[in-house]
């Protein structure tokens, strides 16, 4: 009675191994991806770390989404001019118009605007009529060099880009380029 015991009981250690191996695996692919949360209960309590932490996992977010977004572009850029290719060698074909959005222009590199040691006649132009240029940018535009409207009036894009990184603005002072044109010109902006 007792002949094939033997047999199946091999047979059962056999397949509960098995399946504990599937389990393993499968756990693996279900949550051993994940990141693992912060150790330290201190940091995992502090506002401040946890904003840290939040801001910077949005920031890689948002560095991987930007590069697909340039793969896609250049994949799209890539298909259109092959099709006007196509079109071009077509007999019958119609002519291809360009489209009325065009792309944005390559990042300027930054180069340090005309600056001066120190305003002539001793007196600045009073810069914070600039609206968005505050009493702090006004002092902070002086400590580079820039005192008068006429400077910011003759700013280019690798200017802009320069003061942009100087003083930590995201494209801000753009549109102090415009404001102080009409200054320098003696006008006002309100």
């Amino acid at each position: 009675m007792f002949q094939g015991w033997s047999l199946l009981l091999l047979e059962m250690w056999i397949l509960m191994i098995l399946a504990g191996m599937v389990g393993l695996v499968s756990g693996w692919i279900i949550w051993g991806r994940r990141t693992a949360p912060l150790t330290d209960p201190d940091a995992a309590a502090d506002p401040a770390q946890r904003q840290i932490t939040d801001l910077t996992a949005r920031l890689e977010r948002g560095k991987t989404d930007l590069a697909r977004k340039d793969a896609r572009i250049r994949t799209l850029e890539a298909d259109l001019d092959g099709l006007r290719g196509k079109l071009a060698f077509t007999a019958d074909a119609e002519p291809v118009l360009e489209p009325s959005i065009q792309a944005p222009a390559a990042p300027t590199t930054p180069r340090a605007p005309e600056r001066l040691d120190a305003p002539n006649g001793g007196q600045p132009d009073d810069l914070h009529l600039i609206v968005g240029l505050d009493e702090d940018l006004a002092r902070a535009c002086h400590s580079l060099g820039i005192y008068y409207f006429d400077q910011i009036a003759r700013w280019d894009d690798a200017a802009i880009s320069w003061i942009d990184q100087e003083l930590d603005l995201t494209e801000t002072s753009r549109k102090w380029v415009t404001q102080a044109q009409v200054l320098a010109k003696g006008r006002r902006t309100d």
